[in-house]
């Protein structure tokens, strides 16, 4: 989806998916949408990085057995929405979706140095993560440093008291400009985008965590992928009685001890 006036890209699902190796002109090697959202069924969350089973039976009463009925749960990553209307199922399965869409790892061999390496593998999600309206989705690193007393001396990305994330946050989105190089949330003066560091299909991204000091030896890094559907500061410009913050899933998690 492209802005109406200022052609800037808005919503590039479908291209994402286009411009990745699930899209081949092999048969036999080309996933679609369809190939993953219409095989998903509950506890399956049939992604790039998990099995996709066919759906055998009948589409209606006396009808003929197929090898693959789709399903049409269609689920994506919204998991909030489905539990309002106390749709448990989809709800879940919209959690299942993320617990199986991307991985974590650390190398911790820089320490010393005060450096650590974070790499996020975009391995289940056949277009970029976050994707849609990737300018509200917050995708995360939280990261945490413990001594062997279970003491705290370095968090990233940990969540405030009102349930905002910190200034230094390492976060995957999309960044609308004003055409100028100033940031806008009103999508309708969105006329450039000032940066785009989302996850593409079946790639990965490393960052470098630059740490005040070394930690000491035995010390425990916690890191998480964290997923929430838009930032509460955003909620509260919406008209009518407040929102609460929206939940938060934990998409990968990587441990690691010095």
């Amino acid at each position: 989806m492209k802005h109406v006036a200022f052609g800037t890209n808005l919503e590039t699902t479908y291209t994402e998916w286009k411009n990745s190796p699930y899209r081949s002109e092999d048969p036999a090697k080309n996933i679609p949408c369809q190939g993953c959202h219409m095989y998903q069924k509950p506890g399956i969350p049939a992604t790039g990085s998990t099995d996709r089973p066919l759906n055998p039976g009948s589409a209606a009463d006396d009808s003929v057995d197929r090898p693959h009925i789709f399903t049409h749960y269609f689920v994506g990553a919204n998991s909030y929405v489905p539990g309002l209307l106390n749709d448990t199922a989809k709800a879940g399965m919209a959690v299942e979706r993320l617990q199986n869409a991307a991985t974590l790892s650390l190398d911790t061999s820089r320490i010393k140095d005060k450096t650590l390496s974070v790499t996020v593998a975009n391995t289940g999600a056949g277009h970029s993560i976050p994707t849609g309206v990737a300018d509200l989705r917050q995708v995360w690193l939280e990261i945490t440093i413990k001594d062997k007393s279970n003491q705290t001396g370095f968090q990233m990305g940990v969540l405030d008291d009102k349930q905002e994330l910190p200034e230094n946050t390492i976060v995957f989105r999309v960044v609308f400009g004003d055409g100028k190089g100033n940031k806008v949330v009103n999508i309708a003066k969105a006329r450039e985008i000032l940066k785009d560091n989302r996850i593409k299909a079946k790639e990965k991204v490393t960052e470098l965590i630059s740490l005040p000091s070394a930690p000491e030896k035995g010390s425990r890094v916690t890191v998480r992928l964290l997923y929430r559907s838009m930032d509460p500061a955003l909620l509260k410009q919406i008209p009518g009685d407040p929102f609460k913050p929206l939940p938060v899933v934990e998409m990968a998690k990587a441990q690691a001890k010095i």
